[in-house]
């Protein structure tokens, strides 16, 4: 299982997720050339279109790992950028509400060319200001929404440039003050082009249904700090949200209540990509870490510092590969045996040598002994009975002499109690 990246230097990395290997596809460090989306072209994931903040777009052949194609769409300071598989073009959007859609089949070189080639090629368009989030209905791709701060989200036809939805605020507080306006993200839900969710700087989420009112369907105020991401989950009941401090939660759009809460990250989160199968979610932002978590266990699987702040990520279709779990495994058992067979082999060696030395360590004290015997043996008696004097042993004949000593002693002491007690009864 693959996942890429794309950072605020231009460079595009790939990671394995089985291995935690990195490999690069582009490596030329460009500030201008930030990535701010990626996407791939076709179903077999061989091509790789990426977006960049000075409005070239890059098609990456994933095999050579190197540029087949470059579009300059002749907009600066990009902030948001979609490809459209259904038609095979891109649309690109800058904060000061320039929207250009452009296809890929052909790019305009010559200055002078008629106006009927220029419209099948490009169309261009403007949006209310000041633009903080922009997206792209995941369903048919046929429209684009926009807003930003003191700027509600409008929905736009794609084709025709008409503006076909404008959201409302919601009314009055308590107070009778006006709600603040701050949208800062937002994601259309996978299998609709009706329904999209927003999340605002106030820590707030909101659902909008087209089809409904212009009024949101549910708000509530979850977090405390902005919500800076948000991506909508292959289960529509579900989405995942992302604010400034690097706290991931898992909302119930049903109830607007946050599931579960994923906090490996410190930075603040810029992108966000969910495997097709539901099962995992990968973050990455300016802590300059990619995390990957299992849904399921709802724990980290793979944490991996890439040494440059993060715009975006992207999951490929592949699947997790088994092979290269049961080879680390493997691999892993293999050192652990070979560990514990080199031991064994020290310990047996480090135990036949002390055999070995207390053997011969036994050897010599018997020796010695036999030699401190003979010596003994030569030696005179009065050694021998000074010796035994040192240790307090006492011979028979001192033993006897002691105590005829002792009960002289006793008799003594007798006498002199009797004499006592006369004296004191006269």
């Amino acid at each position: 299982m693959r996942i890429f990246v794309g950072d605020r230097l231009g460079i595009i990395k790939c990671v394995s997720i089985e291995n935690t290997s990195v490999s690069f596809v582009n490596l030329k460090p460009n500030r201008n050339k930030e990535i701010i989306e990626m996407d791939f072209i076709d179903q077999n994931e061989t091509q790789l279109i990426a977006g960049s903040a000075n409005g070239i777009v890059d098609i990456y052949d994933l095999n050579k790992f190197e540029i087949t194609k470059s579009i300059n769409t002749n907009i600066d300071s990009v902030f948001s950028f979609k490809y459209l598989k259904s038609s095979n073009r891109v649309i690109v959007c800058n904060k000061k509400g320039d929207v250009k859609i452009q296809s890929l089949e052909e790019q305009i070189v010559e200055e002078e060319e008629e106006e009927k080639e220029k419209e099948k090629n490009f169309q261009e368009y403007k949006a209310n200001t000041p633009i903080a989030t922009f997206s792209v209905d995941r369903a048919q791709q046929t429209l684009y929404s926009c807003g930003g701060k003191d700027n509600l989200i409008k929905v736009w036809d794609i084709n025709t440039g008409k503006n076909v939805f404008s959201c409302q605020n919601l009314p009055l507080d308590d107070l009778g003050l006006r709600i603040p306006i701050w949208d800062r993200s937002h994601d259309w839900k996978h299998n609709s082009d009706n329904t999209f969710v927003v999340g605002t700087s106030y820590g707030g989420i909101r659902i909008f249904d087209t089809r409904v009112k212009k009024a949101p369907v549910k708000s509530r105020d979850i977090l405390e700090f902005p919500v800076n991401k948000v991506t909508n989950s292959i289960d529509e009941n579900y989405t995942f949200i992302g604010d400034t401090t690097g706290r991931t939660f898992k909302v119930d759009l049903r109830k607007i209540q946050s599931v579960n809460s994923y906090r490996e990250s410190v930075g603040s989160i810029r992108g966000m990509s969910e495997h097709h199968s539901g099962d995992y979610l990968g973050i990455c932002g300016l802590d300059r870490f990619l995390i990957v978590y299992d849904l399921k266990l709802v724990k980290s699987m793979m944490k991996v510092y890439l040494k440059t702040q993060m715009n975006c990520c992207l999951f490929s279709k592949q699947g997790f590969n088994t092979k290269v779990e049961t080879e680390k495994k493997n691999k892993k058992k293999n050192q652990v045996t070979n560990d514990s067979e080199s031991d064994d082999e020290v310990s047996g060696s480090s135990s036949s040598a002390e055999e070995n030395s207390s053997s011969e360590q036994s050897t010599s004290s018997s020796s010695g002994d036999e030699d401190d015997s003979s010596e003994n043996s030569e030696g005179s008696s009065d050694d021998i009975d000074r010796y035994w004097n040192s240790l307090g042993v006492i011979n028979d004949e001192e033993s006897d002499l002691v105590s005829d000593e002792s009960d002289e002693q006793k008799k003594g002491e007798k006498v002199t109690q009797k004499k006592k007690r006369r004296r004191k009864k006269k």
